[in-house]
């Protein structure tokens, strides 16, 4: 939302591969909250999707708190609750579950959101995809592509820039090999070799 009350909207529809298939990108004068907004950008994909055929879909917000409320059986007379009462009913009539997303999983829609609010005008694109996207979803296909033979390519000892693992974790293992080595009884010797290393990264 800008300062002059202008809402941006950003809709993106993919297929199974994470191809977009549909995408919209509007804004609105108005001045209600920005959950409200998330509430209206919802009806507003849900009504391009089913304008455009676009069925069957499961859709997806980064806003949990109008996720919960068109999820549960709760009715309110509220503005947003009239919003969630007919998104209900596309969503009931067409079978369309909404479910949550984080935030960084929704780069795409928050790409057009910020395109919408440069924009004068409506942009909706069929079967194509948004100049402002093409970057994004390239950069998905490559990581797709490669997701399935990282595996073989990084070690399990790398413990650097790898989600889920620390630097401090080849530390540990460094000093259990040594008080192994020292706890060891065997009557042949045994040896440990320190490597010092020099990665690209350390370097300027």
């Amino acid at each position: 939302m800008t300062p002059d009350q202008v809402i941006g909207v950003g809709i993106v529809f993919r297929d199974l591969n994470g191809q977009p298939v549909g995408s919209s990108a509007q804004n609105i004068e108005a001045c209600f909250s920005p959950s409200i907004a998330e509430a209206v950008a919802i009806l507003r994909g849900l009504r391009f999707v089913v304008d455009a055929g676009l069925l069957p879909i499961v859709l997806e917000s980064d806003t949990k708190w109008v996720v919960d409320l068109v999820n549960s059986d709760n009715k309110s007379n509220s503005d947003i609750g009239i919003i969630v009462k007919d998104i209900l009913v596309l969503a009931r009539k067409f079978n369309i579950s909404v479910s949550f997303v984080p935030r960084y999983a929704n780069t795409a829609a928050h790409l057009l959101v910020k395109f919408a609010l440069k924009s004068t005008v409506e942009w909706f694109w069929l079967e194509e995809c948004p100049p402002c996207l093409e970057y994004v979803v390239l950069l998905e296909a490559i990581t797709n592509r490669f997701r399935n033979t990282l595996s073989g390519v990084i070690s399990e000892t790398q413990c650097v820039f790898i989600l889920g693992r620390l630097i401090s974790d080849n530390t540990i293992v460094g000093f259990e090999c040594l008080h192994r080595l020292k706890r060891s009884k065997r009557k042949r010797g045994s040896m440990a070799i320190k490597l010092d290393m020099s990665k690209a990264y350390d370097r300027v």
